[in-house]
């Protein structure tokens, strides 16, 4: 490339074109992507032709310009108006022309292909490749595939002791009377909405049939008021917000952490010095249009309006409907929709909900 070592350009280029490799490789694992393949010569691509011709620069022709003698004193222009020189023709020479990566002459042609410098690999070659991946057979060229096979995966041992980590987390969140729910700073705004909704109900009620159905007792007191085994979506928010009122600790952490907190009215905000929804960055100031409250509050609110709830219910009636229907059989019904629990684990509960209803889950 002609620059010092190290080359800015010649860095430039790698870090583009590997950064391209590690795009294509996520979309290569991305649910319900294309079948992604890269082929990456690591030679001089040429040639397309060898010819006499007109050598260009930035588009225009360049020219040949008589010499001039110039005293070496303490500065020294880099470049001087062509109007001080003798313009004689233009500049031309034998040159093979490798395409993208540009025009050169025989002796730089010569040194860049040299053995043990760039050497050289032909178009028809790369083509060939290419032709073959395509139609499924394997060249070993294609990079996303050795790279997907030299990475490093979940592991027995990490899966093991996530459980350590997970109960020591269990015993200090008890020891100090903090709830370790989301602190608002991995994924999505959503991950932290939902820990926080499912912590909730996880508080009130313990596992996914409480929050589906009344229990004896409950019944008995309801007697008269209804007549459903279901619970009414409407107890679930009059619960969580009473809740969050006799726990003003959890009710400010939340608001504290970049959440904010949407009343059962729907127009009543619960909130901290800060929100990371809606997420704005030239202005501090929005203005409230039609639909906007809705959005925010599937975005990154803690929702406690009865249409929320009905949502967690469904939620919860899937996963229960998908536990019974693994009793009994093989590995093999273990899918990613089903939830083995009966209790309400928070990290469990919003995993299948990224699973099931977000899209966003491993497919190796």
């Amino acid at each position: 490339h002609g620059e010092d070592k190290p080359s800015a350009k010649l860095m430039s280029k790698t870090a583009i074109a590997f950064a391209h490799t590690g795009l294509l490789f996520l979309m290569a694992r991305t649910v319900g992507g294309p079948i992604v393949k890269e082929i990456k010569p690591a030679a001089l691509i040429g040639w397309v032709d060898t010819t006499f011709r007109s050598i260009r620069r930035r588009g225009k022709p360049a020219y040949v310009f008589a010499s001039k003698t110039e005293t070496l004193h303490e500065k020294l222009a880099l470049r001087l108006p062509e109007s001080q020189f003798e313009k004689k023709d233009k500049l031309k020479m034998a040159v093979a022309d490798t395409g993208e990566n540009g025009v050169f002459a025989k002796g730089e042609l010569e040194a860049i292909t040299s053995l043990r410098q760039m050497e050289l690999i032909t178009p028809e070659e790369i083509a060939r490749a290419v032709e073959l991946e395509i139609q499924g057979i394997n060249t070993g060229k294609d990079v996303i595939t050795a790279v997907d096979s030299s990475i490093m995966g979940p592991t027995y041992r990490g899966g093991y002791l996530r459980g350590q980590a997970i109960e020591d987390l269990n015993r200090l969140e008890q020891e100090v009377g903090i709830p370790s729910v989301a602190l608002g700073e991995l994924g999505p705004p959503e991950l932290s909405k939902l820990l926080w909704e499912a912590y909730l109900l996880k508080e009130n009620y313990g596992t996914l049939a409480k929050v589906l159905e009344l229990d004896g007792d409950e019944r008995k007191e309801n007697k008269g008021k209804t007549s459903r085994a279901n619970r009414p979506p409407e107890e679930l928010s009059a619960s969580l917000q009473q809740y969050l009122l006799d726990h003003p600790d959890v009710r400010d952490l939340i608001t504290s952490t970049g959440g904010a907190i949407l009343l059962p009215d729907g127009q009543t905000l619960l909130r901290g010095p800060f929100m990371r929804i809606p997420e704005v960055a030239a202005s501090g100031t929005v203005q409230i249009r039609e639909g906007d409250v809705d959005q925010w509050a599937r975005k990154g609110w803690v929702d406690l309006r009865p249409q929320n709830m009905t949502g967690w219910q469904d939620r919860f009636r899937h996963m229960i409907r998908e536990n019974q229907r693994v009793r009994g059989k093989g590995s093999a019904a273990l899918d990613r929709e089903v939830y083995l629990f009966d209790q309400i684990f928070i990290g469990e509960v919003v995993g299948w909900v990224f699973n099931n209803e977000m899209g966003g889950y491993r497919i190796k």
